[in-house]
Formats: C-alpha cells, sequence, structure tokens
C-alpha cells in the first residue's frame, strides 16, 4: 500500500487528509536474450578496397534457452561510419566510406528485444586487412 498526502494549502490549513490507494508495479526486466555467435569473441576482417554493402559478420541471437530469438540489432557507437548494422537481420556492412589498411574498427552492438527492452551489448572488432586464423584451444594433442 502506499499513502498519499495531500499537500495543497487549503488542505493543509484545515485538516491532513491521507489517502489510500494499490499501486501495481511492472518493473522491466533485463531482456533474457542472448548473444549467440560462433565464433567468439566476434573478430572479423575485411578488405580494405571492399566496396560498399560488402558483408562483414552477421550476428544472431538467441533466448535463454537456447531457442531462436526475434531481435532488433541497435549500433551504439563505433566504426567511424564505415560500417552499418541492419536492425533485423544483424549483417554487418560496409558504408563505403574508405577505410584505413591494418586499422582495426570497433563496433558496439545494443540487442533488443520485441518489447524495447535491452540485452547485452557485444563489441564486434573488425580489422581492415587480414586477420591471422584464431585459435580457441590453448593447445591440441596430435
Amino acid at each position: 500500500m502506499v499513502k498519499i498526502m495531500n499537500t495543497s494549502e487549503e488542505d493543509r490549513n484545515s485538516r491532513d487528509e491521507w489517502y489510500l490507494c494499490r499501486l501495481t508495479l511492472t518493473l522491466p526486466s533485463l531482456s533474457d536474450l542472448q548473444w549467440a555467435m560462433f565464433p567468439f569473441p566476434y573478430l572479423a576482417s575485411v578488405g580494405p578496397d571492399a566496396g560498399p554493402g560488402t558483408l562483414v559478420y552477421r550476428l544472431s541471437a538467441q533466448r535463454g534457452d537456447g531457442s531462436q530469438a526475434t531481435a532488433q540489432f541497435l549500433l551504439v557507437e563505433g566504426g567511424d561510419d564505415c560500417f552499418e548494422v541492419d536492425r533485423t537481420s544483424g549483417e554487418v556492412r560496409t558504408t563505403g566510406r574508405p577505410l584505413s589498411p591494418s586499422k582495426e574498427y570497433v563496433l558496439w552492438v545494443q540487442l533488443l528485444d520485441p518489447q524495447g527492452r535491452r540485452g547485452p551489448q557485444a563489441s564486434v572488432s573488425i580489422l581492415a586487412g587480414y586477420r591471422p586464423p584464431q585459435f580457441t584451444n590453448g593447445s591440441d594433442a596430435v
């Protein structure tokens, strides 16, 4: 229960009036969406001479239980206007602005669920050039 006091001058001089009312709050929890991409970390590379619209990376989302999720992808910051993220498909593409060879661009992308709740952010690193192979295991047995 919440008590609400009437604070108008007239009522304050005459008597204190209290009103009881029932207040129901619905607090949005954090989205249950999680990033689901392979390979982790989010590393990509693109040729420095790539034309506009070149597909660089594809982001996807899944729910905590592993099922595919409908989500929107929002470019929060980064990329020096050289990259764009399609809100519905999660595709990261070049915009056509010139890329600096050997420069690493970092894009921060936010995940939004259909109710507009914000999920986690991810940083996608895109190298304008050729990235050496990435290995996720520290060692391999032969």
